[in-house]
């Protein structure tokens, strides 16, 4: 009856890697999430769609069971860590702005990866000339750790572009 209430990361044998199973009500969403994350040192932790594959198992009366698996595999690190973050969203603070740390373009499709915050909301905005003005780039990310990542599936190839990631206020 623990695993029900602590759930624990397991060693997935057809996936060979870690996956947890757990429970979250969803009795006022705007107050908390539950985040699944993932390490291999213990220092640095990573979230969200890149880092974790998350399923619905089920969704009953506003009670989801959910399963997060490990997108890195026991081949490609023997190391690995597993744990649920829980979040209070309403003590929330902004406490600077967006930073870009990189930007690659792998082939033709620019990534930007920048620093952010839980719960936060992001838009990528590009120009060809930053005196002439700024324009939205696909649908705004609500970010899910310390650091986002963005791409720009619209990028002309051979053109000059510049990029800026900017948080969007929830007004």
């Amino acid at each position: 009856a623990d695993s029900e209430l602590f759930p624990l990361a397991v060693y997935d044998r057809d996936d060979h890697a870690l996956a947890i199973t757990y429970t979250k009500n969803f009795l006022n969403p705007a107050s908390f999430a539950v985040v699944p994350e993932v390490s291999s040192d213990l220092k640095n932790w990573t979230s969200g769609p890149a880092a974790i594959n998350e399923t619905v198992l089920s969704n009953i009366e506003g009670v989801q069971t959910l399963r997060a698996l490990d997108r890195t595999t026991a081949f490609e690190s023997r190391t690995r860590y597993m744990r649920l973050r829980v979040i209070d969203l309403e003590s929330i603070v902004s406490t600077s702005a967006p930073q870009i740390l990189s930007i690659t373009n792998a082939p033709n499709l620019p990534t930007i990866t920048f620093t952010s915050q839980f719960g936060l909301h992001y838009q990528l905005e590009s120009t060809a000339d930053p005196r002439a003005g700024w324009s939205a780039i696909g649908e705004p990310l609500t970010a899910t750790g310390e650091q986002s990542v963005l791409t720009d599936p619209t990028a002309p190839t051979g053109r000059l572009r510049f990029y800026r990631v900017v948080q969007l206020s929830d007004n």
